[in-house]
């Protein structure tokens, strides 16, 4: 098994007004039904017009999760969050959790 920790930052057009809380949270259960993740806001919104999740996903294989999270970036822009202007991912095999101990 293969997991994934990623933080997703959007760019919102210039003009566009940020997504409120209630958009967040319908956005999020899209997601969450969508891709069967943990997802949730990172953050609170930024000055500058960017809004930020945090999302945690597992996958039998590196492969099938890589091809997860290119389809939940895809998904996000496609459902009018804004571009993605940053993606933070740290992927790494199940066993290796507690290895450095």
């Amino acid at each position: 098994m293969y997991f994934a920790v990623v933080k997703i930052t959007f760019e919102s057009e210039e003009g566009a007004p940020a997504p409120d809380r209630k958009e967040m949270a319908a956005f999020i259960e899209k997601l969450r039904a969508r891709f069967r993740i943990t997802v949730m806001p990172y953050g609170s919104m930024q000055e500058d017009g960017e809004t930020s999740i945090a999302y945690t996903s597992l996958a039998s294989s590196e492969e099938s999760l890589s091809k997860q999270l290119d389809g939940i970036a895809a998904f996000c822009e496609e459902c009018g969050m804004g571009r993605v202007a940053d993606e933070a991912v740290l992927m790494d095999h199940i066993d290796s959790i507690g290895e450095d101990e």
